[in-house]
């Protein structure tokens, strides 16, 4: 169980990398930026999900104490990779994007 928590957190920035590159290949006519925010919310709430996994998991002691740091732990991670790798993996499509279209209009400039 806390092997498919930990993979959930790497959910929403793999989702994001096939969407966009599907986007790239003209396959979806979603906009960008609609993708980076459905991921985002979806990467929120993996996180969420991934917190209530582990907390499954977790054993009470006798006395029905259950510690909350691995779940809490795990949310502020999947939480900071959301945040971190949707704006880097935005940033690395569209300069993709641009050499693309730039090397697109060089080709046509020399026709």
């Amino acid at each position: 169980m806390p092997l498919i928590a930990l993979l959930l957190l790497f959910a929403g920035p793999v989702f994001q990398i096939i969407f966009l590159t599907l986007k790239i290949k003209g396959r979806i006519k979603i906009a960008p930026g609609v993708i980076a925010v459905l991921t985002f919310i979806l990467g929120i709430m993996l996180s969420i999900v991934s917190m209530y996994l582990v907390d499954l998991d977790i054993h009470p002691d006798p006395s029905g104490f259950r510690c909350g740091v691995i779940p809490g732990a795990l949310l502020f991670a999947g939480v900071f990779i959301v945040t971190v790798t949707t704006p880097i993996i935005e940033l690395i499509f569209f300069v993709i994007k641009w050499f693309k279209r730039r090397n697109s209009l060089a080709i046509n400039e020399m026709v």
